[in-house]
């Protein structure tokens, strides 16, 4: 059995890639079209071809394309001891106890804890966001003497407690303003911090935290005054180690703001630009002497012909040696993929076309003295939206699974994609971050030829025809799965292959995800190549490229990925909701990390091989195209945890979702407890050698018909799978099997009175319940089978109300809170196959009078009712037996009530044993 794909090699250009998956495409049900964009497998001349893609045919040469180049400041970082801007700052009345600096700004600090030093980042140092100044101006105040070894392991080591908060606005910030701007001022801000957050509170949860304005004139004595201020009210007396107050330092970031520095290379552009900089936000002449302070220096390269411009990954180590001026040696050594320092990202999953992120090391550093270096495209842009921990438009396995297809989302991207062939080139970004002092001599000088040969250019057509044809091939995928049987819809092959669509998706136009569950989804859905982690070598000539590998590719989270590239407003104001999805997204990795060890297990036979990008783009692993597309059996599966990190579920939250839609069973869904489900229960079955019983002749000839097997799978691949058929029953046979298993289920499925001490309202043995007899409900001496129980003869409709609702008609629902009949496996059997459109309904009609004709032959019945299968509450019309009366409640105790014929006489021959008794 093939998994992978061993065809001959095909090379295509990207755009004939495009073209000939444009020749292949047809919106019905051909296959063709998918299979060749996802896997790359086709048919040329009545033979099969593996696609390679080669997007270095369109590298830029010293003859090609008329290009641009611009510089510009992105951001701005300062750490210092006051607060050096010249203007009103807006501050927040209290210290925010969610907003503060919770990732990476590839800034360190060097700290001593118990005589040890340490370099440790920015971020992981506790802080909150103290207010704003100018348009995208932002202050943080940090605290280092807080941070620990201990703390900084924790789950939000940047994050200040209630009582650290009250100390320093109670003790210091609060005084100082008083201080410094009278007692008119200072009795408008909260007595505490506890006051503000109970006045923030909102109803429906959420807070708003009020702000304040501190005058242009009190800024620069702010951070002195409250230093005073924490001096003295801080007594010797107070418990609580209040140094860490006095050691604050202040953060001040200006991000995105390339659009307004923009400025030519030559003559004094840098010069300018950086002092309109520094009057447009009101910085104090006091950041060239005073503090660290670091700037984000970019180079714009652009199309004069509009084209579409990429970053090529085999040119990544001549921009960084032009761009920090270091030797060829170091700019190699330092973008090897073995480099933990250094991460590549892959452009629309082509891996010949990437930017990349790396920190240079003191050794890489160059005379500019460089602390991060990025480089990408802007046509992330285009559908850069953060939301729940993604930074583009993104499609969830939710909607991958629902019925409405194509997907909403996918229509948006789809339509913006085909906007961008005419509205959006993209162009090629350097960004640099060096100290204040170097900002006007990084990224001046460039030898433009090399320079262009670290460039591919693409028409517009081609690049985002590109990522329409993989969209449409995603989107086709899911189509076909949604309209394919429901019982295909959810074995584990089909719904990987709807994971790994919703991933590659999703990293179409930013980073992929790469994340401990997302690299099992590679293991999965991946080709896999023989090579082990400890023999290969990534840059040796002719090797593949490993989809993922630990030791040389850490992880980082894909809101830090692609926040480098782009930090916009609506992120720094809005920074709670992200830190929110950020936290559970860091929950679920790590959950990921401690059940990897059990995939690894599940993958033994193919321990040495990993998941590869061999052919130029990432393609999947061979697909069967059935009547519900998946990858071929015999792979690897999701583990639990990465299932769950997909999907939000578990695979029998799913399966219950979407398999048996006439239980609409919400509790399951939600994965709660379901209080009804007291035991497994028990299959019917018929021990070997015995015939099955024939309780159903009165069916007559429609009894011998053949039941429609269950749905399979009709891949050629099935049949290399170990798996016995099973004999394809009559209509009669299993319509027996099912009234057995319905006189098995009614009982095991009665309820137990409230608290655990007390006997179950049924005496029968697990022998005695399991047995699938008529016997039990033709027995009128109720005291063999009850310890108590309430009675009453029904009348005909009695009867024929609780069979429809323990024998359903074709398409009726059963209600979100029932109780009983979901778990009954003679329900479920009963539901598949009454609603089974392969089954006419004259056969039905006749199933359902046959079994209508048994039910009516037995004594008793329980009062089956639309929400219960055993009611227990009773009316005046039941008798309960033995009488028992609840004088607090004023009614009788509960019993399981049941339904006589309309002459039936009940016997008690036995002594009652009421589970009640004792109240």
């Amino acid at each position: 059995m093939r998994l992978y794909i061993d065809h001959p090699p095909y090379s295509f250009s990207l755009a004939q890639f495009v073209s000939r998956a444009n020749e292949l495409y047809r919106p019905l049900r051909d296959f063709r079209f998918s299979n060749f964009v996802l896997t790359g497998e086709f048919e040329e001349y009545g033979r099969k071809y593996q696609a390679v893609i080669d997007p270095l045919q369109n590298i830029i040469d010293t003859r090609q394309e008329d290009l641009s180049i611009s510089r510009d400041y992105d951001s701005l970082l300062g750490l210092t001891e006051d607060i050096l801007v010249d203007c009103d700052i807006q501050v927040y009345s209290v210290p925010h106890p969610r907003f503060a600096l919770k990732t990476s700004v590839h800034l360190t600090q060097e700290l001593s804890f118990d005589g040890v030093d340490y370099t440790v980042q920015l971020h992981t140092i506790p802080n909150f966001e103290l207010g704003t100044f100018g348009h995208r101006g932002h202050l943080h105040v940090f605290f280092p003497e807080l941070w620990t070894p201990e703390r900084a392991k924790g789950k939000a080591p940047y994050q200040l407690t209630l009582e650290e908060r009250s100390e320093w606005y109670e003790s210091g910030f609060r005084p100082a303003l008083q201080l410094l701007l009278g007692w008119r001022y200072a009795s408008e801000l909260p007595a505490s911090v506890e006051t503000e957050e109970i006045r923030a509170r909102k109803s429906k949860g959420g807070s708003s935290l009020g702000s304040q304005i501190i005058p242009r004139e009190g800024v620069a004595l702010l951070c002195q005054t409250l230093r005073d201020a924490l001096d003295e009210n801080i007594v010797e007396e107070n418990t609580f180690d209040s140094h860490w107050c006095k050691s604050f330092m202040i953060l001040h970031t200006i991000r995105g703001v390339k659009q307004s520095t923009f400025h030519a290379i030559e003559d004094d552009g840098p010069h300018r630009s950086l002092e309109e900089l520094m009057v447009q936000y009101h910085l104090s002449p006091r950041i060239w002497s005073e503090g660290f302070w670091y700037i984000d220096v970019g180079v714009e390269i652009s199309s004069n012909d509009e084209s579409c411009l990429q970053w090529n990954t085999f040119g990544h180590h001549e921009l960084v040696r032009q761009a920090l001026g270091i030797e060829k040696y170091h700019a190699c050594r330092i973008t090897s993929l073995g480099s933990s320092k250094y991460h590549r990202d892959y452009s629309s999953h082509l891996s010949a076309i990437s930017g990349f992120r790396v920190v240079p090391g003191i050794r890489a550093q160059g005379p500019f003295g460089a602390q991060y270096m990025q480089v990408y495209t802007t046509d992330k842009a285009v559908l850069y939206n953060p939301e729940r921990g993604h930074f583009g438009k993104f499609v969830t396995c939710a909607e991958a699974l629902s019925v409405e297809h194509p997907i909403p989302t996918i229509n948006g991207i789809h339509t913006i994609y085909e906007a961008a062939i005419h509205n959006n080139s993209s162009k090629g970004r350097i960004e640099v971050r060096v100290p204040l002092k170097h900002a006007k001599e990084v990224l001046t000088h460039f030898d433009t030829d090399r320079l262009r040969r670290c460039l591919c250019s693409f028409e517009p057509e081609v690049w985002w025809g590109f990522r329409i044809v993989r969209l449409q091939a995603i989107s086709q995928v899911l189509a076909f799965q949604s309209g394919g049987p429901s019982e295909l819809r959810v074995s584990r092959e089909a719904l990987s292959l709807t994971a790994a669509c919703v991933w590659l998706l999703n990293g179409l136009h930013a980073r992929p995800e790469d994340g401990s569950a997302a690299r099992q989804l590679m293991d999965v859905a991946l080709p896999r190549g023989l090579y082990e982690d400890d023999d290969y070598d990534p840059d040796e000539d002719g090797a593949p490229l490993l989809a993922y590998r630990k030791s040389y590719l850490p992880t980082t989270s894909r809101r830090q990925s692609d926040a480098d590239d782009y930090t916009t407003e609506m992120e720094e104001d809005s920074p709670p909701a992200a830190i929110e999805e950020e936290e559970e997204e860091e929950e679920e990795e790590e959950e990921e990390e401690e059940e990897e060890g059990s995939n690894n297990r599940n993958l033994r036979n193919a321990r040495q091989q990993t998941p590869v990008i061999s052919n130029g783009v990432v393609f999947f692993r061979r697909i069967a195209f059935t009547e519900v597309p998946r990858f071929r059996y015999g792979g690897p599966a999701l583990v639990l945890g990465a299932f769950r990190y997909f999907f939000g579920k578990t695979f029998q939250e799913i399966e219950a979702k979407i398999v048996k839609p006439m239980i609409v069973n919400k509790e399951l869904l939600r994965g709660k407890r379901m209080t009804t489900n007291k035991r497994k229960l028990p299959h019917y079955f018929v021990a070997e050698g015995e015939p099955l019983p024939r309780l159903f002749d009165n069916l007559g000839r429609s009894g011998e018909r053949k039941v429609p097997p269950p749905v399979v799978d009709d891949g050629s691949d099935v049949e290399d799978l170990d798996d016995d058929a099973q004999p394809q029953l009559t209509v009669n046979e299993h319509v027996t099997l099912i009234w057995s298993q319905f006189l098995m289920d009614v009982p095991n499925k009665s309820p137990n009175p409230r608290g655990a001490g007390r006997h179950s309202y049924i005496k029968l043995d697990d022998e005695e319940r399991g047995q699938g007899k008529e016997e039990v409900f033709k027995t009128l001496d109720l005291s063999l089978i009850f310890r108590t129980v309430a009675y009453r003869k029904g009348s005909l409709k009695d009867w024929q109300r609780a069979f429809g609702w323990l024998f359903p008609d074709r398409g009726v629902q059963i209600g979100a809170s029932v109780q009983g009949y979901p778990t009954s496996i003679y329900f479920q059997k009963w539901l598949r196959w009454a609603n089974d459109d392969r089954n006419d309904l004259d056969l039905l009609k006749s199933v359902r009078s046959a079994l209508w004709d048994r039910f009516r032959n037995l004594e008793w019945i329980p009062d089956a009712q639309q929400d219960k299968m055993w009611p227990t509450g009773l009316t005046p019309a039941f008798q309960r037996w033995p009488e028992n009366f609840n004088q607090k409640a004023r009614k009788a105790y509960p019993a399981p009530r049941i339904l006589l014929k309309g002459k039936a006489l009940p016997e008690f021959s036995l002594p009652a044993e009421d589970p009640w008794a004792e109240d």
